[in-house]
């Protein structure tokens, strides 16, 4: 069996009951002050996350190791909760990041397609237009190179699914 058949056995079991609304306002509190180290409040340890631009993860592990670059490259990266909405395990959070690059101040939509069990995400799919950031990327050179610098060997995001 594959890792992602393995993914989706899991996903495909999800039938705990979780409550939404407690999940929201833990994902709130997390983006006051975001960290690689508080991601399992939020991720379950077989978390599948897909978004735009970067290769499917797996498990906790390869999501802390991708999110220690963001913070590493945009330290004051913050969200804000515009709506949610909730049927059951699956969670729709629409919402803004923000970050400051050099003088400007960088904003964009994001909305997150999550899949509870137990209280946390197994499943994480983010839907955002990369093309509405793009211009302030190409203005700032020096996040570019912070980004590269911040390439360090990052866990197989294949990798097996803990037990």
């Amino acid at each position: 069996m594959s890792e992602w058949q393995c993914a989706a056995r899991i996903v495909a079991g999800v039938n705990t009951p979780s409550d939404p609304e407690a999940f929201v306002n833990k994902f709130v509190d997390f983006w006051s002050s975001p960290s690689p180290q508080r991601l399992p409040e939020l991720l379950h340890p077989n978390v599948v996350l897909m978004q735009p631009l970067a290769a499917p993860m797996i498990g906790i592990q390869a999501a802390q190791a991708e999110f220690r670059r963001f913070c590493y490259c945009l330290p004051d990266l913050r969200a804000h909760v515009d709506h949610w909405c909730a049927d059951g395990n699956l969670v729709y959070i629409e919402f803004r990041l923000q970050a400051r690059i050099g003088g400007d101040v960088i904003a964009w939509p994001n909305v997150n397609r999550l899949i509870l069990h137990d209280g946390k995400a197994i499943e994480r799919v983010t839907y955002f237009d990369p093309l509405a950031i793009l211009p302030t990327l190409l203005r700032h050179p020096s996040l570019w190179w912070r980004w590269w610098h911040s390439r360090v060997p990052r866990p197989d995001v294949r990798a097996t699914p803990v037990s």
